[in-house]
């Protein structure tokens, strides 16, 4: 695509975006349900390719790094047992669910089934997050949704990439060195993140000019989620971590307008990014597909919703969620979204049994958006979790 083409589809897509922003708001729907709504019914407008490439290089990292920079570090401490039980049991406990039910079924082998599992374990809590901001729900509850989805994104996908070789090689995945593995590349890309902001940091703590600050910023995103990449890590964990420390490194210096300029820079970029994907997921997903592969999309959707169901009403009591509304949101909060499409775009063409797992990723990601995105704030609204404002 040449730079003409380029500049003419993102003036395309903040064309549709605005258009598709303010009716959202009139008919109170959120805004990137509407997206999705609107861009379903397109052809596929990109390669699986372009798709993947968009998502997990030049988008991924602006969303991990925002809603990292901006994660409040004091209510994940009160949370981190439930946060840290959801990102790593929990993300086995729904890769062991998909992958058994769908073995028993005789849908699929193991691996392959394991390996779907892995993909859509990841949530995707856009458009809940956006909800909760327009609700006044308790700081425990949305650090502890929203930490989940950062964590287990890293998680999920370095389980990911051990199945994918593993089902392109043929080679057999042992539960200790898939164990190490995950903790070698997790515990790697967050040495790598916080390294990096360390590094920006010392540069820019001498310059009181706030756009370079949020240059220091675009650095530690993009410099340690690609340098991480780069050397086999998980750049979801560099992000992650950069992020959190950056920001721990800047309200150091006690000057809130820096802090702030960073803030405003991030939610414009977050915004936008979060705009871009869901555009191109609803106009990447294959509506046909779905509908000539309606058993193995179920079949999938089902063990997703059970997985889930155990895991918040099963465990989460014991671990400092007792309350049976915030369950209730939490459960709801398992929607699927950009990040299970583009790992699933990124199996190789010939890689054994990928069709099935394409359509099944295509499914669930569209009726989790669709259905739990229109479903959460009608409950919400209904849940004693705190007085509520009408939604804007």
């Amino acid at each position: 695509m040449d730079v003409h083409a380029a500049v003419l589809s993102v003036i395309a897509i903040l064309g549709v975006a605005l258009v598709v922003g303010v009716a959202a708001e009139r008919l109170r729907i959120p805004y990137i349900v509407a997206l999705l709504i609107v861009t379903l019914p397109l052809s596929p407008m990109q390669s699986d390719e372009h798709f993947a490439e968009a998502f997990l290089i030049v988008l991924l990292p602006t969303l991990i790094f925002e809603a990292a920079w901006n994660l409040n570090l004091a209510e994940l401490l009160r949370t981190w047992r439930a946060v840290t039980f959801m990102a790593v049991p929990g993300v086995l406990i729904t890769v062991g669910a998909i992958g058994g039910g769908l073995v028993l079924s005789g849908r699929l082998p193991l691996v392959p089934a394991l390996l779907l599992g892995a993909i859509v374990a990841p949530t995707d809590p856009i458009a809940v997050i956006a909800t909760f901001r327009r609700l006044k729900v308790p700081p425990e509850l949305a650090v502890t949704v929203e930490g989940e989805s950062l964590f287990n994104d890293g998680v999920a996908v370095v389980l990911y990439a051990a199945l994918a070789v593993a089902l392109e090689t043929g080679s057999t995945v042992g539960p200790l060195a898939l164990t190490g593995s995950v903790i070698a590349v997790a515990f790697g890309g967050a040495a790598i993140g916080i390294a990096v902001a360390g590094l920006a940091y010392v540069v820019v703590r001498f310059t009181v000019d706030r756009d370079l600050h949020v240059i220091g910023s675009l650095l530690v995103a993009y410099g340690a989620y690609i340098g991480a990449e780069a050397v086999h890590v998980s750049g979801i964990f560099a992000a992650l971590c950069g992020g959190i420390a950056y920001r721990w490194f800047e309200r150091r210096r006690n000057d809130d307008a820096i802090v702030e300029h960073v803030d405003t820079f991030w939610s414009i970029a977050a915004f936008f990014a979060n705009t871009v994907v869901f555009m191109l997921v609803g106009a990447r997903i294959e509506v046909g597909r779905i509908v000539q592969h309606p058993f193995i999309i179920l079949l999938t959707l089902v063990l997703v919703i059970v997985a889930r169901l155990v895991v918040v009403y099963g465990v989460l009591p014991f671990l400092g969620v007792p309350q049976r509304a915030w369950q209730h949101v939490i459960a709801l909060s398992g929607i699927r979204g950009g990040i299970s499409l583009a790992l699933a775009l990124s199996l190789p063409h010939a890689l054994p049994f990928r069709d099935d797992i394409v359509d099944a990723v295509y499914g669930v990601v569209a009726i989790t958006i669709l259905t739990q995105g229109l479903l959460l704030a009608p409950i919400m609204r209904r849940l004693p979790l705190a007085p509520v404002q009408s939604e804007a």
